[in-house]
């Protein structure tokens, strides 16, 4: 991922010119050779400085979202060269975060625990798969925070040449401890966050983007964990975890995302005084490379055959033959929608899984070109009528420009074939997937042309195998600024379109750019009469009303729908409820206010470029809904606004669905190519909150926390009402910021009461204010876990005699560090509070079931512990086992 040098090309020029003027110099009057000398400086500054430009830009490349440095005086040679980066970054602040928890499972291992091993196993081979999982501590990085890059370093233990492993997220909670397949197994979410590329060799750092993630979790997402899938058959390696020297852990840089290019200059310095400076204006900052595997991505695939040249080959491995009388092409095409809309391309491999040789000389090779129009792939077999692309026609019936498929004759790659098979042959069309993702050439695929003497056959996506199926490997890279995540969506979108019959060009985009995305499009006419419209939403998942529609065509039909609706056109904000007009503003960018909502939630707030460049900005206008939601506004006003179901909306009654308006100016004045990947991931969650996606909710965390305060009872209710001491409403407060819901109950209320209180619960606190005469034994035999902060309750919950003192100290001696609680932190002395203060510890005998984790001071006796526990079903001190 890393590089390590640049090519000072400009060196090499500087030697030919000095060899030339020693030449000249030789040659010339006094007079020539001066003029000589001094044209030679100018050219040997002006490479100087190009040599500082490129070394600044490699360096930039290096360092992702900032920091930067500047190169001052950096020498070449006799000279030298000052280089300056110039960018509204800002200052930027870095963190490295480790791993909290990490396990691997297993699914023929089903109730097994791995969370003590050192590697974790990635397999996916003959039916079984086994995961790692990872879950980060990220607490010491603030709420809300903007996160420029986010990279997570993962080291290779052990191989997997087989193929990549995608990241998923884990929508469910656990504990490293306690994860198993059975428990964890069926909660990994579907979509992609990110992919580790095949890794032929162990002992190797490899690192992936997470940045949209992590700005998802400090944004207040749950954060469950990540885990590593294997998709290809034979796949078998591991991954260190935080019990191996090479313990993963993420790197985040925060900071504010650059609102425009950053400017380069670079100036060079001669050993003779004279210098040069020249710009660079354009310097996209980047995020850490991204790689994806697109081997489901293949749209289509055919073999077109110029001795069967009328018969259609779309189902059909793919063939390529040079041999005189049967010239055989084949073509292929992938879809792309996987890759964020604006990445810069790095590197594009295609690979083909070689199944046949019938003839291959020693000057076999196989070329790419870039194919020049769009095509029919068919589903024949050589049989029948033709329903695709033939030798002769594009798709069955019209014909090709020239005989064998139309493409470039540039060759954009080419491979020698040997005859060897069941190996995977590689073409470099970087530079042709680079012209597709910038919109610099229309993809319609590849065209697979034999050359020397060759009749090979390689594996299409028909092959019953998946695992053979065509693949392109795509390393890309975003700018900083940019959720380097592309849309991953199903269900089926209903969308209000003009003619349905025939799309106009704008909805024809829409419908495709969906699909690409995963969604099934179905359409209805936006004059439709409301049996009509019924009978689409009854089979869809969530509503899109297009800008295209006309004036009032929709009316009132979609106001009582049940699912969601996302609208592009503020004509229909006032009967769907946001408010009683629209607007309209130009700008590029959004700003966005809230990120707690599922839409938003991974973005930074403030400005969101969302176009590439000014565009108009649908908002709202007039009056708007009581229970309106604001998630980011344009120039002051909503534009991208929310109500939820059952939401008070302009009509004054609650809301059947839920509905969205989207900030994507009108259709008129819009151009959907400029809409960049944080436009259109702001979409595709806009249309899958319309489908019911919310942010996955945390398990409930209510905690039970006893108080010795006081308490009086209601007249005439009967109810108590608890008032914590001061010091118990600060452990309250510090609770309740960690996401605990607490209940209170003062220690002298009745056993009956504290069994009623408990239900529900998922552990209880005892302060230290409390009188251990008021409790007693109320909580010895609850079955939820009790956390006890009174010295004089050791013996009722059966820690060990009633017999403690207390040392006044700032940190306590660690001595067990393999339990949960303690896992985090090394043996030995901890500092847990930051001035001196009285903390007790047990000085007599202890139940068999106790386990100590630390002591006050460690004097090696078994007489000073202070911190410890008791695991359900442990024995008590005094008899009996814990129910908790």
């Amino acid at each position: 991922m890393r590089q390590h040098g640049y090519i000072l090309l400009p060196v090499v020029i500087l030697l030919t010119l000095v060899a030339s003027v020693a030449f000249m110099v030789n040659h010339e009057s006094a007079l020539d050779s001066g003029i000589t000398s001094s044209q030679l400086e100018a050219e040997q500054v002006r490479y100087v400085a190009r040599a500082g430009l490129n070394h600044a830009l490699w360096q930039a490349g290096q360092q992702g979202c900032g920091p930067y440095t500047d190169f001052t005086n950096h020498p070449l040679d006799n000279n030298s060269y000052t280089t300056t980066l110039t960018t509204d970054l800002g200052s930027t602040t870095s963190y490295t975060i480790g791993v909290d928890q990490d396990t691997w499972i297993r699914s023929d291992q089903p109730t097994n625990n791995y969370a003590s091993d050192s590697g974790l196993h990635i397999r996916f081979e003959t039916g079984i798969i086994e995961r790692p999982m990872y879950r980060y501590d990220i607490s010491p990085i603030a709420t809300g925070s903007n996160i420029l890059s986010a990279t997570a370093w993962f080291y290779v233990g052990a191989a997997h040449p087989e193929g990549p492993v995608d990241i998923h997220l884990l929508n469910a909670d656990w504990t490293d401890t306690d994860a198993t397949w059975d428990s964890m197994g069926a909660s990994m979410d579907a979509a992609i966050q990110a992919t580790l590329p095949t890794q032929p060799v162990a002992g190797a750092w490899v690192a992936v983007n997470l940045t949209s993630q992590v700005q998802a979790w400090v944004n207040g997402a749950p954060n469950f964990g990540i885990t590593l899938n294997a998709v290809s058959e034979g796949t078998h390696g591991d991954y260190a975890s935080i019990e191996a020297p090479q313990k993963p852990y993420l790197e985040v840089i925060v900071g504010t995302p650059p609102s425009s290019p950053a400017q380069l200059q670079s100036t060079g310095n001669l050993a003779t005084g004279v210098s040069r400076t020249i710009d660079r204006q354009d310097v996209g900052l980047y995020q850490q490379a991204s790689h994806r595997m697109l081997q489901q991505a293949t749209v289509k695939d055919v073999m077109l055959s110029a001795f069967y040249n009328s018969k259609n080959y779309g189902d059909h491995r793919m063939r390529v033959s040079s041999a005189s009388g049967s010239l055989r092409n084949s073509m292929i095409e992938f879809d792309f929608a996987a890759i964020p809309a604006g990445a810069r391309v790095l590197s594009a491999q295609l690979q083909l899984h070689h199944t046949i040789t019938d003839a291959a000389g020693a000057d076999a090779a196989v070329s790419v070109h870039r194919v020049t129009r769009d095509w029919v792939e068919g589903t024949g077999s050589g049989g029948g009528t033709a329903d695709g692309a033939t030798w002769d026609t594009f798709d069955g019936s019209n014909a090709w420009g020239a005989p064998g498929g139309d493409y470039d004759s540039a060759v954009v790659a080419s491979s020698p074939i040997t005859a060897a098979t069941g190996d995977w042959e590689t073409w470099d069309i970087s530079t042709l997937v680079r012209e597709w993702i910038d919109g610099r050439a229309e993809n319609h695929g590849l065209l697979l042309k034999g050359g020397g003497t060759i009749n090979v056959s390689f594996a299409s996506k028909e092959d019953a195998d998946p695992a053979l199926h065509p693949r392109l490997s795509i390393t890309y890279a975003c700018e900083c600024g940019i959720a380097c995540r592309a849309p991953q969506g199903s269900g089926t979108v209903v969308m209000v379109v003009i003619n349905p019959t025939t799309l106009v060009a704008r909805d024809a985009y829409k419908k495709a750019l969906f699909e690409s995305w995963g969604y099934t499009v179905t359409v209805v006419g936006e004059s439709a009469n409301q049996a009509s419209y019924d009978a689409a939403i009854a089979a869809a998942n969530v509503v899109f009303i297009s800008e295209t529609v006309n004036s009032n065509q929709v009316g009132t039909k979609l106001q009582n729908v049940a699912i969601g609706v996302v609208s592009q056109d503020g004509i229909y904000n006032d009967d769907l409820g946001f408010a009683s007009a629209n607007a309209f503003t130009v700008a590029p960018a959004v700003n966005v206010t809230d990120t707690s909502h599922y839409i938003t939630s991974v973005f930074p707030t403030g400005a969101l470029e969302i176009y590439r460049g000014p565009m108009e900005q649908l908002t709202i206008a007039g009056s708007a809904a009581p229970d309106l939601q604001t998630l980011a506004d344009a120039a002051g006003a909503g534009s991208l606004v929310v109500l939820d179901t059952g939401s008070i909306g302009t009509g004054g009654a609650p809301l059947a669905g839920r509905r969205v308006m989207v900030p994507l100016g009108r259709d008129a004045n819009f151009n959907w190519d400029y809409l960049n990947a944080n436009g259109r991931l702001l979409l595709h969650r806009a249309l899958q909150w319309g489908m019911g996606a919310d942010l996955a909710a945390l398990p409930p965390k209510n905690l039970l926390f006893v108080s010795g305060g006081s308490i009086v009872v209601q007249f005439p209710s009967g109810d108590t009402l608890v008032t914590p001491t001061a010091q118990e409403q600060l452990r309250i407060d510090l609770i309740e910021s960690w996401g605990y819901t607490v209940t209170l109950i003062h220690a002298s209320q009745s056993q009956s009461d504290f069994d009623a209180a408990l239900a529900g619960i998922d552990v209880a606190y005892v302060s230290s204010d409390v009188d251990a005469a008021d409790l007693g034994v109320k909580l010895k035999t609850a079955s939820v876990g009790v956390v006890n902060e009174q010295a004089a309750l050791v013996d009722e919950f059966g820690f060990g005699f009633e017999s403690v003192n207390y040392k006044t100290r700032n940190e306590i001696d660690v001595i067990d560090n393999t339990h949960y609680i303690t896992e985090p932190f090394p043996t030995g002395l901890l500092t847990i509070v930051s001035a001196d203060q009285q903390l007790h510890f047990m000085t007599a005998n202890k139940g068999a079931g106790f386990t100590a984790l630390a002591r006050v001071f460690n004097t090696g006796s078994l007489w000073d512990d202070a911190m410890g526990v008791i695991e359900t079903g442990g024995a008590l001190f005094g008899g009996g086992t814990a129910a908790g």
